[in-house]
């Protein structure tokens, strides 16, 4: 990117995780550039507790861990980032360009003849304006790297549908507002579909997983039926030249509904991916901290369905979310500490109850498949591991059984909180970016009660109650949206964007769950009610902090513990003086 002025900022906390730097210069080119120029930057320079930094056109959304870095520090970290920026060159890489063959209206572009009645226009004409543009990917989009762009010179701003489409399929070439995008991978979708290129644009195999980067060119160019179809699968490219052995298996018997999965893809955002991961952050850590394993080992979460699987050699398990019933051949066991689990023995757990997800750890963990250095599933581009009848999962270390060395009690007593859980949920939230553009109306989301909607799952949840409204009608410019992003996007229902959600949107983002309240809404079941009540950036993140700090507390007790019993090490009881042990 060359040499820039930096576009003056104005930072906004975006619920306790995250802050939207948004440039407000005049000069548009000056705001991309200094936002771009801004996340990259903010991706290279090490910061503690830095999650992503996700540009668009005009804003970044920081992302961090608000137990290892404050709202304030990470604030003065990004004004020191903007004061670098202005003492250092551009980047010299000339952008990269891309043909990008489209067929467009029929069943290739539904919304094609739509579109040019509302512009009052031909879809010759329609389709005209939308090759003779050359464009500049201006960031990283949902679903699934989305080449994010200006869009072509129309009369008028598209809307977005009334009724968004469930599904959209890969390829889609569509405009709404101002903007254009490609859809690499099938996903929802309230842009209008104008065609559709034949070619792939995403590979999960490759990193990154698609071709082009913000500041890369696009040429659109119109192709008949039969080139389509002579060019359907073929890629994307540009124009331009030039730890531990496996020492034990489980198989699952019955899978439920069942994946593996860890904390999150982190670094997804950067790249139009949700960061996704177990949706109960506090249980998926308690289980691993539990079975003896780092916070974000691969894991086995089970929503709402029965699950069993068999163990093939001795392995230790810890079992945290929603209440169940746990047994392990045959005999009740507890949730919420370590179990023993000898070879040959089934794990069942049945019935859950008061909550939606249950957590399985496995000391030492799980062999899987990682993208962009996460197991964490992405139903959009097609990733992940979802549990089958038959799968077997190799597991990287054998337990033999625990007992107490003197009495042969049971062992784990470890005393750790359990979160509430039930049919009646109180959910903290902090106010939005954008709570002005919703009036007096916004404080129906504190005074009202709303109903899990069926609908809902690991994108969002929907909600059914009375709902705030926008005292605006205007298109909004795609931003990035944080995880918790309570949202209106329709006269229907409330929306809270959950971790699998798309990183950019363009609606008005009222609200911001906390960290904390995502936990809740996690464990969530359809037809239960919730209230959401008003918190502070600030308090949202000591409740935070006194969380995790429960769990660290829980690490030392489970470290001190296995210590003593000489799980993955030497048994240290046998040094204690007979005295200790009387």
């Amino acid at each position: 990117m060359p040499v820039l002025t930096i576009a003056p900022t104005e930072i906004h906390e975006s619920g306790d995780s995250a802050l939207r730097v948004v440039a407000i210069s005049e000069a548009v080119e000056d705001n991309w550039l200094t936002v771009h120029r801004l996340a990259d930057w903010l991706e290279t320079c090490g910061a503690e507790g830095l999650h992503a930094a996700v540009p668009t056109y005009d804003s970044v959304l920081v992302e961090f861990d608000p137990v290892l870095v404050s709202a304030g520090q990470m604030r003065a970290f990004v004004k020191l980032g903007l004061g670098e920026l202005g003492r250092s060159p551009g980047s010299s890489l000339a952008p990269r360009e891309f043909d990008v063959p489209v067929s467009y209206g029929g069943a290739f572009g539904p919304d094609l003849e739509k579109v040019a009645e509302y512009q009052g226009v031909s879809t010759e004409e329609i389709i005209r304006l939308h090759t003779e543009k050359t464009y500049t990917i201006r960031c990283l989009g949902a679903p699934a790297g989305s080449p994010m762009m200006d869009g072509p010179a129309f009369p008028k701003p598209v809307p977005r549908l009334k009724d968004p489409r469930l599904s959209v399929p890969a390829g889609a070439v569509s405009v709404a507002g101002r903007q254009a995008v490609i859809a690499p991978a099938v996903a929802p979708g309230g842009w209008c579909v104008i065609g559709r290129t034949p070619l792939s644009v995403l590979d999960i195999r490759r990193e990154p997983l698609v071709p082009y980067k913000p500041g890369d060119i696009l040429r659109f160019r119109r192709i008949s039926e039969a080139e389509f179809n002579a060019l359907a699968g073929q890629e994307l490219v540009a124009r331009e030249p030039g730890g531990d052995a496996m020492s034990g298996q489980i198989l699952v018997q019955q899978p439920g509904n069942s994946v593996v999965t860890d904390l999150g893809r982190f670094g997804g955002p950067r790249y139009g991916l949700p960061v996704n991961g177990a949706l109960d952050q506090y249980s998926a850590r308690a289980a691993n901290i539990l079975a003896g394993n780092l916070d974000n080992e691969p894991l086995i979460e089970i929503t709402a369905l029965d699950f069993r699987m068999k163990a093939k050699e001795d392995i230790l398990i810890a079992v945290t979310g929603a209440p169940l019933a746990l047994t392990v051949g045959g005999r009740p066991c507890s949730q919420w500490e370590p179990v023993s689990v000898r070879a040959g023995e089934s794990v069942s757990l049945r019935g859950i109850h008061s909550g939606l997800r249950a957590y399985v750890a496995i000391h030492g963990s799980l062999e899987v498949e990682t993208l962009l250095g996460s197991a964490a599933p992405d139903t959009v581009v097609g990733f992940g591991l979802q549990l089958r009848e038959g799968t077997a999962l190799a597991t990287k270390r054998s337990v033999g059984p625990i007992r107490q060395p003197y009495f042969d009690l049971p062992l784990f007593r470890l005393g750790l909180e359990k979160p509430a859980m039930g049919s009646d949920l109180s959910v903290d939230v902090t106010d939005g970016p954008d709570v002005a553009e919703f009036g007096a109306s916004g404080e129906l989301l504190f005074s009202s009660e709303y109903t899990v909607s069926g609908r809902s799952n690991h994108i969002g949840l929907r909600l059914g109650g009375e709902l705030p409204e926008r005292t605006s009608n205007g298109e909004v410019l795609s931003r990035g949206v944080p995880v918790g992003a309570v949202e209106v996007p329709s006269r229907e229902e409330l929306l809270v964007l959950h971790r699998g959600r798309g990183v950019t949107a363009g609606y008005p983002v009222l609200a911001v769950v906390t960290s904390t309240g995502l936990d809740v809404l996690a464990q969530a079941r359809p037809g239960d009610k919730v209230r959401f009540r008003k918190t502070t950036v600030a308090e949202a993140t000591a409740a935070h902090r006194r969380s995790r700090s429960q769990l660290e507390t829980l690490r030392e007790s489970v470290n001190t513990v296995f210590g003593l019993l000489g799980i993955g090490c030497r048994p240290q009881w046998q040094d204690l003086p007979v005295a200790a042990c009387s």
